[in-house]
């Protein structure tokens, strides 16, 4: 499996994040799984011309906020 992700983001500014790789650290894993083992999830969002949030989609809540420099 390759880690990578892939963010699209529309015209309208409605976007979508698909993740995957291989965790890490099993301190910092949901369920604490062993190094190497496959993830993925998905986020949906929106931005505007300065910002964006994109929460998770499935697995453990979470929110990626963005900013433009």
């Amino acid at each position: 499996m390759r880690n990578g992700s892939t963010l699209v983001i529309r015209a309208d500014g409605i976007a979508e994040i698909n993740a995957n790789g291989l965790t890490g650290n099993p301190d910092t894993t949901l369920g604490r799984v062993s190094p190497s083992t496959p993830y993925s999830y998905r986020m949906r969002g929106t931005f505007t011309q300065v910002s964006g949030k994109a929460p998770r989609i499935e697995l453990r809540p979470c929110e990626a906020t963005f900013f433009k420099n």
